[in-house]
């Protein structure tokens, strides 16, 4: 039997009235980092610092899942050169702050914290099993480009491609989705 529950002070959502994140260009934050060394790599945990979806990971559902925003920075050999790119943009988004020698300090995790970066965000189309909901994509799971937290103020990250080989924006189509919220993005994950 399911919990008991006072509904006194809940208010009702019908289907279709989720809030949810619009594709496109945003300043993040990075609010954690945690280490996997078995797996080498970091997961890297953001929300929203600017504009019209500021802080809308801070909630109960942000918490409730937090893969929604997140991401992953491998630190394989195979994904060095990646790394170091993502490096350069926080890098370049936190003047006075040096990504590099933050990775390298002892204490990493905490340098980062705060720092600032941009995302350009379009819808993953397919499950993990190559299932495709195009009409019905799930809100939780995103291909994002990284860039400077300026290129995203100014919009000038170029969203990805969705699955169907779309890109946002240039397919105005009233079938393709038009928002979406966070994951992680494995796509482009040399390992």
């Amino acid at each position: 039997m399911p919990k008991k529950m006072n509904f006194a002070n809940i208010e009702a959502v019908t289907p279709g009235e989720f809030t949810k994140i619009p594709e496109g260009n945003y300043v993040v934050g990075i609010q954690e980092m945690k280490d996997n060394p078995d797996k080498e790599y970091v997961e890297l945990v953001f929300d929203i610092i600017k504009g019209d979806y500021k802080g809308a990971y801070g909630d109960d559902w942000g918490a409730e899942h937090p893969f929604a925003h997140r991401m992953i920075m491998s630190y394989k050999d195979s994904a060095a050169g990646m790394l170091k790119g993502r490096l350069d943009l926080i890098t370049k988004s936190n003047p006075g702050f040096d990504a590099e020698a933050a990775w390298n300090a002892d204490d990493q995790t905490k340098a980062f914290f705060g720092k600032r970066f941009g995302l350009g965000m379009s819808y993953q189309m397919l499950d993990k099993d190559g299932m495709s909901y195009l009409k019905n994509p799930r809100p939780n799971w995103f291909k994002a480009n990284w860039g400077t937290a300026e290129d995203a103020e100014a919009g000038s990250i170029k969203l990805p491609k969705r699955d169907d080989g779309t890109i946002p924006g240039e397919d105005e189509d009233a079938s393709a989705p038009s928002t979406a919220t966070a994951g992680v993005d494995m796509s482009n994950v040399p390992f």
